[in-house]
């Protein structure tokens, strides 16, 4: 089956490194290991001609215990492998998280990782793990719907939802890491605060550009492919620097994006303005009480290592 997967898909798309599959875990121990290496050992055995990143899914149990997420650690130190595809499985299958205990076990498992020298790619994401730079993650992978920003073994144990319903459009304003639905966009065009909601040009994202057009921003022709190329577009853009020169900066840049983030929403949140779920007020505090309790826990030797990650 490996060995098909690497002709019929990896060569065929010339992808960059190869994910083993895996298997949804609440319990890190000798069996998980033993299957894991399994995997490994039998894709050195057939030859895939490109780097192999095993697939860890972690059910928030695990990623809430300190002890489990070291041992997760130990072991993958053994495995011959060249990176990680890492998959958390967030708590109450909330889009933001508001677990300071989750973000600060994720941070560290990463960063756990990225010093044995392997890389990892973080699936499932969404704006939140904007703070994994300071772990130097190497790339989150993020999509459209939120069951690709947000894991949640529930979506593959039954069916999906009913889906013939009319769907709400969302505007992601990057600088609040907050989405927004269309009517708090048109309370902000009666209150004229739209400024405070529009994407700035280095973002390079003209698909909202119609939004604040001047015109009532429900009676434009905003759609769901744009808002969902106007997320990606603003995520790659603040995950392409995200990351600095030095571990110091990053942790500067992290800190400033969400005191701006907290800035604007509580403005925004004072005239009405809300992003329901996704507002981002609701775990400003959340990240930046993480990222404190990271540097303290692993700040000295990240910068000590930071160029070699």
């Amino acid at each position: 089956m490996l060995r098909v997967l690497e002709i019929d898909y990896n060569q065929k798309f010339d992808s960059l490194f190869f994910i083993l599959p895996g298997t949804y875990t609440s319990a890190i121990d000798e069996d998980w290991n033993d299957f894991n290496s399994l995997i490994i050992n039998e894709a050195r055995n057939i030859n895939i001609n490109r780097p192999l990143y095993a697939t860890i899914c972690l059910s928030t149990e695990v990623m809430r215990s300190e002890e489990q997420v070291h041992l997760a650690i130990e072991y993958i130190d053994e495995w011959n492998i060249d990176g990680c595809y890492l998959v958390p499985e967030p708590p109450k299958n909330n889009y933001l998280i508001n677990d300071p205990i989750w973000l600060i076990n994720l941070l560290d498992l990463v960063s756990g990782i990225k010093l044995q020298g392997k890389k990892v790619v973080i699936g499932y994401s969404n704006q939140q793990l904007l703070c994994l730079a300071l772990a130097k993650a190497d790339a989150i992978a993020s999509g459209n719907f939120l069951n690709v920003r947000s894991f949640s073994i529930e979506r593959f144990q039954a069916p999906p939802p009913d889906a013939s319903g009319r769907k709400s459009k969302w505007y992601y304003c990057p600088q609040a890491l907050s989405e927004y639905q269309i009517p708090f966009l048109d309370l902000a065009h009666k209150l004229g605060i739209s400024q405070e909601l529009v994407t700035a040009s280095a973002f390079g994202s003209t698909y909202s550009d119609i939004l604040f057009s001047g015109a009532q921003p429900s009676s434009t022709n905003y759609n769901e492919s744009g808002s969902f190329k106007h997320y990606l577009q603003c995520l790659k853009v603040q995950v392409q620097n995200s990351v600095k020169s030095t571990y110091e900066s990053t942790k500067q840049g992290l800190n400033i994006q969400l005191e701006t983030a907290s800035s604007i929403t509580e403005f925004l949140k004072n005239n009405g303005i809300r992003g329901r779920d996704r507002d981002f007020s609701e775990v400003v505090d959340v990240n930046l009480s993480a990222i404190a309790a990271f540097d303290s826990i692993r700040g000295m030797i990240m910068k000590h290592k930071w160029n070699d990650l």
